[in-house]
């Protein structure tokens, strides 16, 4: 009795002193299919798994969207998938972009890739995306678990019909209400959110789930050099583009996060690279049709605006329109130089391929829609042609006059042009009920190429 008495309290007192589980949780978000770097991040996991026993990999959404070499591979987003396939992510979670090529083509991407896509708050038949998701996975480290949730915007970004027969819950409440998820944390297990719903709400979710011990965001590109501590939960995000790697360090101990601490990794600022990884970058980018000259672009285009409404000038042009808007964040470059525009140039500008729609709208309409999207984004969001205006703000940034430098008549018909997008999201783009309109059935790019055969 004496000696089992004595083996328990050496176990007892071994359980104690027990050494925390160190864990590296490497991490990226909103990488918009930018592959470039992709050899250095390989090599940088690669020498975090030389050095820890512990290493995983997370992706918070928007995989997909701005890099035609991806974008337009024969399988659509595919280059992206093998790559993180190459790293070996331990999961991610689905972004708004990860619908941009349609249901069909996310499920095989999905069936392709060797990591789970998590996202606890999307629902649908067999016919969706849906089954193809996981909400959780459990991921042991030792003699600990750390359980990963994944979830999105409750309403993602994209075009309806890309989404269609998917429900989203809100996703505050989708963790919160998730009893299985948290009350998992007794049995020595940490909780990991990755989640695409941006910085301001997922410090909202750390006040609503303080029983989570790490949040890794996307959506909002925000730059969190050395983490942000909410509610003594530490919530984490690298910006965007694949030009840094988050790296947090978790000291765990009988499921309990006793140290953390995160930092980025400014990926230009790595020197190694990996060599196979850097033969497939080669190859997904030696694209002989994307280096094809398409237009010649007669002067520099200093930023989004610019090329936005040089877009604007042609789709007017080629679609007979008095007046045509482009959504700022629709153009994702931040110029263009002079010279020739290659077919790469063009599908950077706009990656989406939304299609264009006309409306007949009043001049009454049309100033009121300018101003409702200018108070909501509360900057100059429209890009346009056919009119020009500017917007005088208060102290608040709030829309106080807008003066248009052509008046427009209230009471005159106008036919205006806008892409798909901006029709079917109405929080944003708020354009009047029972508008007549029509689907033209081509894109800004095919304006482009169509007026530079011209």
């Amino acid at each position: 009795m004496r000696k089992f008495m004595i083996l328990l309290s050496l176990t007892i007192f071994a359980l104690a002193c027990k050494s925390p589980t160190e864990v590296v949780v490497l991490s990226l978000n909103d990488v918009h299919a930018q592959i470039d770097n992709f050899d250095k991040i390989a090599a940088y996991v690669a020498s975090q798994r030389a050095q820890h026993r512990h290493v995983i990999v997370l992706f918070a959404g928007d995989m997909f969207s701005g890099n035609p070499m991806v974008d337009y591979h024969a399988e659509r987003g595919y280059p992206i998938v093998e790559l993180f396939n190459h790293i070996g992510l331990t999961a991610c979670t689905l972004g708004n972009h990860e619908f941009d090529y349609g249901q069909k083509v996310l499920v095989q991407r999905i069936a392709q890739a060797n990591y789970p896509f998590l996202c606890a708050n999307a629902h649908g038949d067999s016919s969706t995306v849906a089954p193809h998701l996981r909400p959780t996975l459990a991921y042991p480290v030792g003699s600990d678990t750390l359980l990963l949730i994944g979830v999105t915007q409750h309403n993602p970004e994209c075009l309806a019909s890309r989404k269609a027969g998917v429900a989203f819950d809100e996703p505050i409440e989708r963790i919160g209400c998730d009893s299985v998820f948290l009350s998992a944390k007794k049995n020595n297990t940490t909780l990991i959110a990755i989640t695409h719903i941006g910085f301001a709400l997922d410090t909202l979710l750390a006040h609503r789930c303080p029983q989570l011990d790490l949040i890794v965001g996307g959506h909002t590109h925000t730059v969190v050099d050395t983490g942000y501590w909410a509610n003594g939960v530490l919530v984490t995000q690298t910006g965007a583009y694949a030009r840094n790697i988050g790296r947090t360090t978790l000291a765990i101990k009988h499921g309990k996060v006793i140290a953390a601490h995160n930092s980025l990794v400014n990926v230009a600022s790595l020197q190694a690279r990996d060599t196979a990884v850097t033969a497939l970058i080669a190859r997904y980018n030696n694209n002989p049709t994307f280096s094809t000259v398409v237009s010649h672009l007669p002067h520099k285009l200093d930023s989004k605006e610019q090329v936005g409404n040089y877009f604007c000038r042609i789709v007017q042009q080629q679609t007979k329109s008095d007046i045509v808007f482009q959504n700022l964040q629709g153009i994702r470059v931040e110029g263009l130089e002079a010279g020739n525009m290659l077919l790469k140039d063009l599908y950077r500008v706009d990656p989406f391929s939304n299609q264009l729609v006309q409306f007949q709208m009043t001049g009454s309409q049309i100033k009121s829609f300018v101003r409702k999207v200018s108070q909501h984004f509360r900057r100059m969001d429209l890009c346009a042609a056919g009119m020009e205006y500017s917007i005088v703000w208060d102290e608040q940034k709030n829309v106080k006059d807008i003066v248009f430098k052509s008046p427009l008549s209230n009471s005159k018909i106008y036919t205006v042009t806008m892409n798909e997008y901006m029709c079917t999201t109405p929080a944003d783009y708020p354009l009047p009920d029972k508008l007549m309109s029509k689907n033209l059935n081509i894109t800004t790019i095919d304006c482009v190429l169509q007026s530079a055969k011209k």
